[in-house]
């Protein structure tokens, strides 16, 4: 089943987080092999997974490419359930 958290991401409260997070961390966490800025606040552990959404220490910077590539292997794992 699917869970969609589109309204905790669009909430004020997330927002306000990541963009503070993003300030404070401009380059992507994979910034020696990709060269990428910042471009997204990135759970660690999915909060579809029992992720915390509001804990520093479950976010994390990346940049597009590595949040596509995230993702993508997100959906694969998904895909295999």
């Amino acid at each position: 089943m699917k869970v969609n958290n589109q309204r905790f991401y669009n909430s004020a409260a997330w927002r306000k987080l990541a963009t503070a997070h993003k300030s404070q961390n401009p380059l992507c966490v994979n910034f020696d092999e990709c060269g990428g800025v910042t471009a997204f606040s990135d759970h660690i552990k999915p909060i579809t997974e029992g992720g915390a959404k509001f804990d520093i220490d479950n976010i994390q910077a990346l940049c597009v490419k590595c949040n596509a590539a995230k993702t993508a292997k997100q959906a694969h794992k998904r895909f295999e359930e």
